[in-house]
């Protein structure tokens, strides 16, 4: 409950008394034992206070805390888990590749911005339709910034991803 608490005082504004309450979940939530419901619920406590640090505009340290999201999901190997489990994962990942590709692009690091909508692209589409945990909306909203970053690019010099990119989208 502490979870949704701090993420509605995310959403209200309160994004400093938010991100303490996520810091202190993180600390219960790394004494718990490992497993699957570990990496996921530390994966989205790094993701609410990234979103945290966004609202302060400290997109820096936002940033910082996308990688860690990732990077707890990227401990989990989805071919090893059973495929509800595996959805859920690339779902959770779309949603923190979606967060740092609009990060990166506001910062106007386009290259990372690419690659992380590429990326997000790739976990939403190996989520089959029929399964519940896809969003169609997802899909169509990162089409839309993928679009928008490879026009932004095309005065950047980054061709080699830029053309995957292209076809990506």
């Amino acid at each position: 409950w502490q979870m949704r608490r701090a993420a509605l005082f995310c959403q209200l504004g309160f994004a400093k008394k938010s991100g303490r309450i996520y810091r202190r979940c993180i600390l219960l939530a790394r004494r718990m034992e490992d497993g699957i419901e570990k990496q996921m619920f530390l994966a989205r406590l790094y993701h609410g206070a990234g979103k945290c640090c966004f609202r302060m505009e400290e997109q820096q340290k936002g940033i910082d805390m996308g990688l860690r999201a990732a990077a707890e999901l990227g401990k989990l190997n989805p071919d090893l888990l059973p495929q509800e489990e595996a959805w859920r994962v690339y779902a959770v990942m779309g949603e923190i590749y979606i967060a740092l590709g609009s990060a990166y692009e506001k910062g106007n690091f386009l290259e990372n911005a690419l690659e992380c909508w590429m990326r997000a692209k790739k976990y939403v589409e190996a989520i089959p339709p029929e399964s519940g945990c896809r969003d169609d909306k997802l899909d169509s909203c990162i089409c839309q910034n993928l679009y928008r970053a490879i026009r932004k690019c095309r005065t950047h010099t980054c061709p080699e991803k830029l053309v995957l990119a292209c076809l990506t989208a």
